[in-house]
């Protein structure tokens, strides 16, 4: 249940007691906050809202849960940068996505995750052992879509630490274990790159591509039922979409996005179902998001 007074409280109390919390107690806080559905009112609150004499009252309360939880998530990014190191990889990423999920940006904090997986992939292949578990292909996946979701706001103080860790895990840990990702993993990652101003072509047209086709070859050859005919043609238009919006056009790109456009114009006849395929494209913007 949300109950916005609950999380202006607990959020205060948490600022006033942070010194109390270890590193991972911290990373778990903020992993809840970032969990939230969004700060927003209830379904019972945003009813209230009708009421032009609740509307103004219900507007205070938000606003002040939003100011007690982003007081919170600054305090924390300030105590955070100097325990990083005693955290494991994936708690770095539930740092990243819990203030990417919520809109906030801290440069320092972005900047020094950055570096600490920076010394972990690199101490890593340098003396074949690392100081903690090596990023996981998941865990590189799900840092990079969750900072794509505040590149607008990466100043040039995170910028140099960002890139090189991007590099580190596209090289490291994403490069020969793609087809870990299903086909959303692929387009977010491949989104995600592209947000970041950090298009790897080789990657993407060797990598990437070939497992998006693999995949979409591998739902198109197996038996299908309506359900599972529609979500092949939602797979199929989010892959034309991602692959018109490329930087570059290759020959690779352009047969797999005639090969699958073909493959969805038949689909969507064999099944006479336009106002299903109307819904389907008009979905499409989801593969931008990040659920975990």
């Amino acid at each position: 249940m949300y109950d916005s007074q609950v999380l202006e409280f607990v959020a205060g109390v948490l600022v006033s007691r942070l010194n109390e919390l270890h590193a991972g107690q911290l990373v778990s806080v903020l992993e809840s906050y970032g969990r939230l559905p969004r700060l927003r009112p209830s379904e019972e609150e945003k009813e209230e809202t009708s009421n032009p004499r609740n509307h103004s009252i219900i507007s205070t309360v938000i606003d002040l849960v939003v100011f007690k939880v982003q007081l919170l998530f600054e305090v924390a990014a300030s105590a955070l940068p100097d325990d990083l190191s005693q955290l494991q990889s994936f708690q770095l990423c539930a740092i990243a996505q819990a203030y990417s999920r919520l809109g906030f940006y801290s440069p320092s904090l972005l900047s020094a995750i950055c570096e600490e997986f920076n010394t972990r992939l690199e101490s890593d292949t340098t003396t074949g052992s690392s100081r903690r578990k090596p990023v996981t292909p998941l865990e590189a996946h799900r840092f990079i879509v969750s900072v794509a979701m505040v590149a607008d706001t990466t100043s040039d103080e995170v910028g140099g630490a960002l890139k090189r860790c991007v590099d580190n895990m596209i090289t490291k840990c994403l490069y020969y274990t793609t087809t870990q990702l299903d086909t959303r993993g692929c387009l977010q990652l491949i989104a995600a790159l592209r947000k970041l101003k950090h298009y790897n072509e080789k990657f993407v047209n060797t990598r990437l591509l070939p497992t998006l086709n693999n995949h979409y070859m591998k739902s198109r050859a197996a038996p299908a039922g309506a359900e599972e005919g529609l979500a092949r043609i939602h797979d199929g238009v989010l892959i034309i979409e991602c692959l018109s919006s490329m930087p570059q056009t290759t020959a690779m790109t352009a047969r797999l996005q005639e090969t699958i456009l073909y493959d969805v114009i038949d689909s969507i006849t064999a099944m006479d179902l336009p106002a299903s395929v109307w819904k389907i494209v008009n979905f499409n913007k989801s593969v931008f998001k990040t659920e975990f």
